[in-house]
């Protein structure tokens, strides 16, 4: 499963703008490092681009590292489990391509919204 994250206006997607696509893990990890709330279960919401614009400056990206990205394995329920993580280059790129779609929507008008 994945969250998107476009620019829109009215309920439609704004054709040629930049968007996202994350894994709702990844989504859920970017969410809080950003201070912003996904909810018990809620992984679909919009926001206002400004709004974005003010929780990219106030994020705290070593929040959303999970992992160093070893490969090391831990035994869960007797299966080994890979737990490769966001790394900070990740993050970084999450960040940059949050930014260029914020920037977008200030300038066209537009709402961020996330499904």
């Amino acid at each position: 499963m994945s969250v998107s994250i476009y620019a829109t206006r009215g309920m439609k997607i704004i054709e040629g703008a930049p968007g996202m696509n994350l894994a709702n893990g990844n989504f859920r990890t970017l969410w809080n490092a950003l201070g912003l709330d996904t909810g018990d279960c809620d992984l679909c919401g919009s926001m206002s681009p400004k709004d974005l614009c003010v929780a990219i400056v106030d994020a705290v990206p070593e929040l959303a590292i999970r992992a160093d990205r070893d490969g090391t394995s831990d035994e869960i329920f007797g299966c080994p489990f890979y737990e490769m993580g966001i790394d900070r280059e990740r993050i970084d790129r999450y960040l940059d391509g949050l930014r260029r779609l914020a920037v977008w929507a200030v300038a066209h008008d537009a709402t961020i919204t996330w499904a």
